[in-house]
């Protein structure tokens, strides 16, 4: 009975599911970085699925695209979610042409001039709560965007 109550206590883990590209990439960046192997598969598929966009769509009555719309949660300071974001927003800049990314928005003005200039851009906030933030001011149309 003291090893179920264990069991239900424990924190959550990532699924097994690693696997192709993404896993190989997840591998090897956290076997020589601080952040957990699941941070960098996350923002790996995050960055392919954007990458793929208007290249790829399944078959279907709504066609949808490979988009993702990941947060990565972790303790402040400690996950180092910003390092896995970071290092494969890096990757995909140095190997995909005109791969695009923002980190950080601070208007609906700005977010429009930057996907004019780029409209596949990968939006990235090193801390989620800037962007609640600055949805939060009155007359702020940023969260509609």
């Amino acid at each position: 009975m003291e090893s179920t109550a264990q069991e239900n206590n424990s924190s959550l883990t990532f699924p097994d599911i690693m696997s192709g590209a993404a896993g190989d990439f997840a591998d090897v960046y956290s076997d020589h970085m601080e952040p957990p192997e699941h941070f960098f598969y996350m923002a790996y598929l995050t960055c392919l699925g954007n990458v793929l966009t208007k290249r790829l769509i399944i078959n279907s009555e709504i066609s949808p695209e490979p988009r993702y719309y990941v947060v990565i949660i972790g303790e402040s300071a400690d996950d180092r979610k910003s390092t896995a974001i970071n290092k494969t927003t890096a990757f995909f800049g140095e190997a995909v042409q005109d791969f695009s990314v923002c980190n950080g928005v601070g208007s609906a003005e700005g977010l429009q001039i930057k996907l004019k200039k780029s409209p596949k851009v990968v939006l990235c906030f090193d801390e989620f709560k800037a962007f609640v933030s600055k949805c939060k001011i009155e007359s702020s149309v940023l969260l509609p965007c």
